[in-house]
């Protein structure tokens, strides 16, 4: 791996911990007949509990960064020399 290409792993790498770390959260509230509706409350700090972290989109971040953490690591990556 040359400088660029651990530059863009290790930002990827901190952008999915920081992620971690402050993540999105949701509340489900009643909403009759059974029925619940999903409300965003944001993000806060993990050991804030706000209600229930929202896994998918937590996921969903989590995803977008490594795929484009993996396209700039391919990105930097130089050419085989003849």
């Amino acid at each position: 791996m040359n400088k660029k290409q651990k530059i863009a792993l290790w930002v990827g790498i901190t952008l999915v911990a920081l992620m971690g770390l402050v993540p999105p959260w949701k509340v489900m509230r009643p909403r009759g007949g059974g029925a619940y509706l999903m409300q965003s409350l944001g993000y806060a700090p993990l050991f804030s509990q706000h209600g229930q972290i929202d896994f998918g989109r937590l996921f969903v971040q989590w995803a977008v960064v490594a795929v484009v953490t993996g396209g700039l690591v391919l990105t930097f990556s130089e050419p085989p020399k003849s």
